[in-house]
């Protein structure tokens, strides 16, 4: 089975959602998906925050693209990342980053696991396609 491995570094909507629409696309096809959220993205997997981040495009273009999306009935972040979740994706949260936010291992949401930089380059080792967004 192919392995995807995504390694989001940002707490961006755009950077998290695109992480997403990746893993879904990989989920569909059967793909084995790994999720790794780094330095500032990292809380992005916390009870607190469960995904939900704005867009780093504000004022008029931010209110447009919002609009765009509530028009065409495309999901948020959040309810995005519950489903690819409960569709076989493996969500995992920098240790580091995490305590140095602020969190601990029992402020991850439900099934997220705790990582470091070795658990991240032993499942990059061997996939077949890697992204960092």
């Amino acid at each position: 089975m192919p392995r995807l491995v995504i390694l989001v570094t940002r707490e961006e909507a755009e950077a998290l959602y695109h992480a997403l629409a990746l893993a879904s696309g990989a989920l569909a096809l059967m793909w084995e998906v790994h999720v790794f959220l780094t330095s500032s993205a990292a809380v992005l997997l916390t009870k607190e925050v469960k995904g939900k981040t704005e867009l780093s495009m504000k004022g008029l273009v931010g209110w447009f693209v919002k609009r765009r999306m509530k028009k065409f009935n495309i999901a948020e972040v959040d309810e995005v990342l519950a489903k690819v979740m409960k569709s076989g994706g493996v969500f995992y949260a920098d240790e580091a980053a995490l305590r140095l936010a602020g969190f601990t291992p029992e402020d991850l949401m439900e099934g997220v696991k705790l990582a470091n930089s070795v658990s991240f380059l032993n499942l990059a080792k061997d996939a077949d396609v890697v992204i960092t967004l």
